[in-house]
């Protein structure tokens, strides 16, 4: 699993990296303002404006993997959905290995919203176990099914889950054209695999169904499997080689990267324009200063000793 020690001190590392880039250049640019003698001419040889480019990939790499982030932070939204009496509580009981729902067979008992975290390698699901989907005359399971289509609607992912004991019925149907209007990433778990099958395997296939689980909620089977799936789901690219697919999972993070972005975007401006040399120490000082918001601080003493460790000047 991955813990947010480890993802704090591989940004540490990254961030620090990232700046001693960027000293590389403030040393340069230092040089060529403060000592006009030492004739140095070009504003920004290649190797240095690769320092650039390079940082501001990375900042920007980081900056998307926020919502990643998020997601590892704050849980995963899933739903679980489906007809009444498809197994759904039975299905949330056993992934929570407790009885958390109440159980029955009659039809449409989970008329309120049931939230529960459970922790699939590492990464929290915020479970939502929804009322069954139908329509209905009774007025509060009727405001359950209205509340089910608007989870779908905030779902980061659907579990759907189909009774194989019976066939497909019209409202099986209205959930999945729900799922696909709404384009959400869903997970279809065929339930009762344990009862006669009458589920139509054509049916299925007509619906262009993925990622299709069997699963029997009752007696724990293909659980292990489903929350492979989960995980696989949530993360399409592996995350556990952080030091390729780091993730930032704090939005004051992401707000220095962005300013450090937009400072070196600003120096990229004022090459580009021929605009003076001393706008790039401004931009610079800007983008190093972000960057020490995530690490901690650096002095203008970290440059002077960049400056005069990569010149010879003043020795």
């Amino acid at each position: 699993s991955l813990s947010l020690d480890q993802l704090r001190g591989d940004l540490k590392s990254q961030i620090s990296h990232l700046k001693r880039l960027l000293l590389d250049v403030a040393a340069h640019v230092n040089v060529v303002l403060d000592y006009p003698e030492e004739g140095i001419d070009d504003p920004l040889p290649k190797n240095l404006r690769e320092n650039l480019e390079k940082v501001y990939e990375e900042a920007n790499d980081l900056i998307r993997s926020y919502e990643k982030g998020k997601k590892i932070k704050e849980g995963v939204k899933t739903v679980i959905i489906g007809k009444p009496n498809v197994g759904k509580s039975t299905l949330l009981n056993s992934l929570l290995r407790e009885e958390r729902a109440i159980v029955t067979h009659i039809p449409g008992t989970t008329r309120d919203v049931i939230e529960e975290v459970i922790n699939i390698k590492g990464i929290p699901l915020v479970l939502i176990d929804t009322a069954g989907i139908r329509e209905t005359e009774d007025i509060v399971e009727n405001i359950g099914v209205l509340k089910s289509k608007e989870f779908i609607e905030k779902a980061d992912l659907i579990l759907l889950v189909l009774d194989a004991s019976r066939n497909f019925e019209k409202e099986d149907i209205d959930i999945i054209k729900t799922i696909k209007e709404k384009n959400k990433k869903s997970i279809v778990l065929l339930n009762k695999i344990d009862l006669d099958r009458r589920i139509d395997e054509e049916e299925i296939k007509k619906l262009e169904l993925n990622n299709i689980i069997e699963i029997s909620a009752k007696d724990s089977l293909g659980i292990d499997e489903m929350e492979n799936k989960i995980y696989d789901f949530i993360f399409e690219e592996s995350i556990s080689d952080s030091s390729e697919k780091l993730v930032i999972t704090n939005v004051r993070h992401k707000t220095a990267l962005e300013k450090t972005k937009d400072a070196i975007n600003n120096i990229f401006i004022t090459i580009d324009t021929e605009m003076p040399m001393d706008l790039i120490s401004v931009d610079l000082r800007e983008a190093l200063d972000a960057l020490s918001e995530i690490t901690g601080e650096i002095s203008s003493e970290d440059v002077l000793d960049h400056v005069f460790g990569n010149f010879c000047v003043g020795k």
